[in-house]
């Protein structure tokens, strides 16, 4: 990541997994709104808004994540888009900002607070 090309506050998570089951059961699996959520780390809730327990390519939703970095962990309320679903590919993208602010790119400002110690 270099400042020419990318927002000093944009972050890119990749999650990976490995699973003992055949393409086809995934394949299922994944279109499962209850399964995916359950998959996902730090999910709390998704929901698509859709009156069917599967997903297909077009369908927009919301989920609550919340990441563990160390003894950090916030929560971050995420657009999703599942853009792609054609056997056996699925691109599903993904866009939070911490709870409670409206900007998807959330802006940062640093300014030490000085304590004097007493209580």
């Amino acid at each position: 990541m270099t400042p020419d090309t990318e927002d000093a506050t944009t972050v890119e998570v990749t999650v990976e997994r490995r699973l003992d089951a055949g393409a086809d059961r995934v394949w299922e699996a994944l279109a499962d709104i209850e399964v995916t959520e359950a998959t996902l780390p730090g999910c709390d809730d998704l929901d698509f808004g859709v009156d069917r327990d599967y997903v297909e390519a077009g369908d927009r939703g919301t989920a609550t994540i919340s990441v563990g970095v160390g003894p950090v962990s916030p929560s971050f309320d995420t657009d999703v888009a599942v853009v792609r679903r054609d056997y056996p590919e699925m691109t599903v993208t993904a866009e939070g900002r911490p709870r409670g602010r409206r900007s998807p790119r959330p802006r940062t400002s640093r300014s030490p607070r000085r304590t004097s110690g007493r209580t």
